[in-house]
């Protein structure tokens, strides 16, 4: 249940494990929190609006965009960082950039569930299908969809596996009969990964901070950027910035073109006048996400959170209902790696419990 990451490696390996298998997604399209977008539309550069990077000791991650077809190109980090004092002024560091070795996708992301998608058998998906209820009986459960007031559907099954965020779960999956207290509060426990995250990017037509030696990489604790990076594409059909937005509700209460007035200062502050002559100006604050957040996911998340639990190791309701999810991953939780590895587990522990 659930066509991102997590949910299409799932549906891969048990359909090549021959067991027909059926993904509801709630959104009108694949990828969960992987989107990718051409950005200038009429090029082929792709820029990520969510899930973006894998690392060099992300080999799950890695062997599957090998195995699809998705190929990778490294981040750009040549040249020092910056540092972002507030009145203390600019400060220029000359080390590694922090995103040494990691890798970005040329199609973006998604293209992974892309391909996921494409080779199930037809019909495997259904999109527009936010399911509200799971019941579970001896042989089997029942997933309701509900596609409007008067629209609802009751879809069949051995099992289910549900990769929403743990908090959705939680407040949107009514369950009979009921999941445990203590699991209930484990998942409303767990922040959902990019569920408070904020994304911005400035698009220019040259890299002027490449030719001052810079990565692009930058630190501020004065915002409204707390974290920005070079996301420009190989082939330089696509030239821009990218940082997360900070300080929570404050910037969210701003307008559209305060928020945008305030970042292109802070570029200008950091990297020099160039920044203040852009193309395009974007942003994509999963907060807004309905199917990804909920309003206790607008706070910034600890940062040492731990994700995985091992309730989530094992199948509920007598194997019935099996959980994945990045969240779910005790390994790299949050990332594409945690998803990947997460839709593999439930997958082998649904074989090893319907074909035992």
């Amino acid at each position: 249940m659930g066509a991102g990451l997590s949910g299409l490696v799932a549906a891969d390996l048990l359909t090549r494990a021959h067991l027909n298998v059926l993904v509801l997604e709630a959104r009108d399209r694949v990828g969960g929190r992987t989107h990718s977008v051409r950005m200038p539309a009429e090029t082929s550069a792709w820029t990520d609006l969510g899930g973006a990077w894998t690392r060099p000791h992300h080999t799950e991650a890695r062997r599957l965009a090998e195995e699809l077809g998705v190929a990778r190109f490294a981040q750009y980090v040549e040249g020092d960082g910056l540092l972002d004092l507030g009145p203390r002024g600019v400060e220029r560091l000359a080390e590694p950039s922090p995103m040494t070795g990691a890798a970005r996708f040329y199609d973006g992301a998604q293209a992974m569930s892309h391909q996921l998608a494409a080779r199930l058998p037809a019909g495997s998906i259904v999109l527009n299908a936010p399911a509200t209820a799971i019941e579970v009986a001896a042989d089997g459960v029942e997933v309701r969809v509900q596609r409007s007031i008067q629209a609802c559907e009751t879809f069949s099954a051995r099992a289910v596996i549900v990769t929403l965020p743990p908090r959705l779960v939680a407040g949107t999956l009514n369950f009979q009969p009921d999941l445990s207290p203590q699991f209930r509060q484990t998942l409303l426990d767990m922040p959902t990964w990019m569920g408070h995250a904020s994304k911005v990017f400035v698009r220019y037509r040259e890299a002027f901070w490449r030719d001052q030696g810079l990565s692009g990489f930058a630190l501020s604790g004065r915002g409204p950027l707390e974290e920005i990076h070079d996301v420009s594409s190989p082939d330089g059909q696509l030239v821009a910035l990218f940082g997360f937005l900070s300080g929570g509700p404050y910037w969210r209460n701003q307008t559209l073109e305060q928020r945008q007035q305030a970042v292109i200062e802070q570029l200008v502050r950091l990297f020099g006048p160039q920044a203040l002559t852009f193309l395009t100006y974007h942003e994509m604050d999963w907060v807004q996400e309905k199917y990804t957040s909920t309003a206790e996911d607008a706070a910034v998340p600890l940062a040492d959170f731990q994700y995985g639990h091992q309730a989530f190791e094992e199948p509920a309701f007598g194997g019935r209902v099996f959980w994945a999810g990045t969240e779910t991953s005790a390994v790299d939780g949050g990332m594409l790696e945690g998803a990947v590895r997460s839709g593999k587990r439930a997958a082998y522990l649904v074989q090893a419990t319907l074909m035992d």
